[in-house]
């Protein structure tokens, strides 16, 4: 079992000010890099879909576009609904 945990360096989780918001480019890569093994081994889990929209809204803070991770989540609830 691997646990993933993704982290924003430097950042006050209650502040409104975005620009402060810095990414660990390391991190997100290896995490990226973990979640494509897991992927690959054909591990398709509500946990793991959960787990690449969190990466996915990590990404998203260095281009300001939300809409993939917006669209992941969205597919979770969706899906949740029809169970």
């Amino acid at each position: 079992m691997v646990e993933i945990y993704l982290r924003m360096d430097d950042f006050e989780y209650w502040s409104s000010a975005r620009a402060d918001m810095k990414v660990n480019e390391g991190a997100l890569k290896s995490a990226d890099t973990l979640l494509h093994q897991l992927e690959r081994l054909g591990s398709n889990s509500t946990k793991l879909t959960v787990l690449r929209g969190y990466w996915e809204v990590m990404k998203s803070f260095e281009t300001g576009n939300f809409e993939k991770p917006i669209k992941r989540f969205t597919g979770i609830l969706k899906a949740d609904k029809v169970r």
